[in-house]
């Protein structure tokens, strides 16, 4: 028989990224239903999406990483901070990226930025 072994509450808070804390308020705010419940709610919602982001296919860039670290640069720090880091994220036969595809990375940081806040 297999041991089941418990955590305290707060042990398992502070395992918890940023985003899984905020995203675990949220589904305990929005749950119907008894403090229990409602935990219990939050506590599937965070477990499920950390299998969905488990599952996630494809490569994302790393425009998402700044994004996530919450480091702030305007287009000329991102742009020579982007041509460095894409092929040391993708290996060394990856091609510099244009100043195009540099303009759209920094669209999608942006963007990121307000995902991750």
């Amino acid at each position: 028989m297999a041991t089941i072994k418990h955590h305290s509450p707060i042990y398992l808070w502070a395992r918890l990224s940023e985003m899984e804390k905020v995203i675990w308020a949220s589904a305990y705010a929005h749950a119907a239903g008894s403090a229990s419940a409602r935990a219990r709610k939050a506590d599937q919602t965070v477990r499920t999406l950390s299998a969905l982001e488990q599952l996630r296919e494809g490569d994302i860039g790393p425009e998402y990483d700044a994004a996530r670290s919450n480091v702030m640069l305007d287009l000329p720090e991102f742009e020579a901070w982007y041509r460095v880091q894409l092929p040391v994220s993708r290996g060394s036969s990856a091609h510099p990226p244009s100043k195009d595809q540099c303009a759209k990375a920094y669209e999608r940081y942006r963007r990121g930025l307000g995902d991750f806040y």
